[in-house]
């Protein structure tokens, strides 16, 4: 689904003009679908049982030091720390240990959040909760598009003025 459609009965004009709709929950004034193709079943078991955390979680305290000394803050670290194929290998290595059977496909469909999710709770292990969101909200769609909004004040504008 691409798009949500309200019936008119749930329409609904503020006292300055906008058009809102009723219906026990709040509609945003520009809609972006959820981009579901880059989960899959692997990846959503590698959630769900806490491996990622576990992982990351063993993976600084082994090295921390070391981290530190080469990524003494988060900006370098954002900049320079790479989830490399040997610590992707390791991962998967550590999940299967934990009965999280590698699948190749899930991998594959997945890899993208699996870096991006490796980072950042390795920042947030490393730094705080900050450093966490910081990586993670970097590749987020919703988070883009404010972003632009923002920057261009003839947009933002638009939803600010009544039509």
């Amino acid at each position: 689904m691409d798009s949500i459609h309200f019936p008119d009965s749930l329409k609904y004009a503020t006292p300055n003009g906008r058009t809102v709709f009723g219906g026990g929950g709040i509609m945003p004034d520009i809609f972006l679908p959820v981009d579901t193709t880059k989960y899959s079943e692997y990846y959503g078991l590698l959630v769900r049982r806490g491996i990622f955390n576990a992982y990351t979680l063993d993976y600084v305290n082994k090295q921390r030091k070391e981290l530190m000394a080469k990524y003494p803050n988060v900006e370098s670290f954002e900049n320079s720390f790479p989830v490399s194929a040997a610590m992707l290998k390791e991962f998967t290595d550590y999940a299967a240990g934990k009965e999280i059977h590698y699948s190749e496909d899930g991998f594959n469909k997945s890899k993208g959040e699996i870096e991006l999710y490796l980072k950042a709770l390795v920042a947030r292990n490393l730094y705080d909760v900050n450093a966490y969101y910081r990586i993670i909200l970097s590749d987020d769609d919703e988070v883009k598009k404010a972003l632009d909004i923002f920057e261009n004040p003839r947009e933002f504008r638009k939803y600010l003025v009544v039509k």
